[in-house]
Formats: structure tokens, sequence, C-alpha cells
């Protein structure tokens, strides 16, 4: 997770998603300090969030869950 300038002078953080792909999101600001400052918020509710997001599973492990269970 990283900070950068554009051209059009806003910064903008770039992130990996839970998918592995690369996004950006703006921070709408034209400050260093306060794109700094959206930065660690960020990164706080970016990592809960990723780890609120549930797995995906095979069926194999399903059926291997699900008998445990019951």
């Amino acid at each position: 997770m990283f900070l950068t300038k554009l051209k059009n002078g806003c910064d903008y953080v770039y992130f990996t998603d839970i998918n592995g792909q690369r996004n950006k999101t703006s921070t709408r600001t034209k400050s260093k300090t306060e794109a700094k400052q959206f930065l660690i918020s960020f990164q706080t509710t970016f990592g809960t969030r990723k780890k609120e997001k549930l797995e995906p599973l095979t069926l194999k492990q399903f059926r291997w869950k699900f008998l445990k269970h019951s």
C-alpha cells in the first residue's frame, strides 16, 4: 500500500485487493499531510474488512466441515 501523486495534483492510494489485483482510490486532497492521514485510516479499515472476508471453500472442504459439525 503506497501513496502517489498523479498529474492532476491529487494523491492516490494504490493497494492490492483480496483477489490479488492492484487498485487505486483517491484521497480527495492535494495536501500530503491529509493524504497520509487518509492512508493510515484506510489501512486500518482495509485490514478489518480483509479479516472479515470469508474465504471460498471447495465442495470437498465444505463437505468435510459439514460432516465434522454434524
